[in-house]
């Protein structure tokens, strides 16, 4: 089996775990929005583990893509490096976001605005879940394009002993 297919279902599993921390944000930016001021400074806590956290996840699933996407079987396709080179670019922007996300997290004790935070935090969740869709189908599309190396008929005879 190619080293593509085995990559292909760990990079499925970290998206699959980037889309639940995704979840969790939303459901803080919820309650910051909505909530006391004692409220938002629990949430705005889990906030930031949870920044944290999709910090990790962002670079672990980019190492994950990129093992993907740099194994010959699917380097050899003319398609494949643009869309890495699609890809690479929107984790640049997503790291952005995220950057830009801890600003106002940091910020938000210092001004008690919560505006600034969650129109930072709702971009960051339209821009991942986004990309992760897109990852996902460019992923799966190459990897289903491509048929599987032949195995051999037959198993090479064994020497005599």
């Amino acid at each position: 089996m190619p080293a593509a297919l085995a990559g292909g279902h760990v990079f499925l599993c970290v998206t699959t775990s980037l889309r639940s921390r995704v979840l969790t944000v939303t459901s803080l930016l919820d309650q910051i929005g909505e909530g006391s001021y004692g409220e938002c400074q629990q949430a705005i806590g889990v906030l930031r583990a949870t920044a944290r956290r999709l910090e990790r996840e962002l670079r672990q699933s980019h190492s994950s893509e990129e093992k993907v996407f740099s194994d010959p079987w699917l380097r050899s396709r003319p398609d494949a490096q643009a869309r890495l080179d699609d890809l690479s670019r929107e984790h640049r922007r997503l790291g952005k976001a995220l950057r830009e996300f801890q600003k106002h997290l940091n910020n938000f004790n210092n001004t008690g605005n919560a505006q600034p935070l969650l129109a930072a935090g709702k971009e960051l969740v339209r821009s991942l879940l986004a990309h992760v869709g897109r990852e996902e189908e460019e992923l799966l599309r190459l990897l289903a394009s491509e048929p599987a190396p032949a195995l051999p008929r037959r198993l090479p005879r064994r020497a005599a002993a």
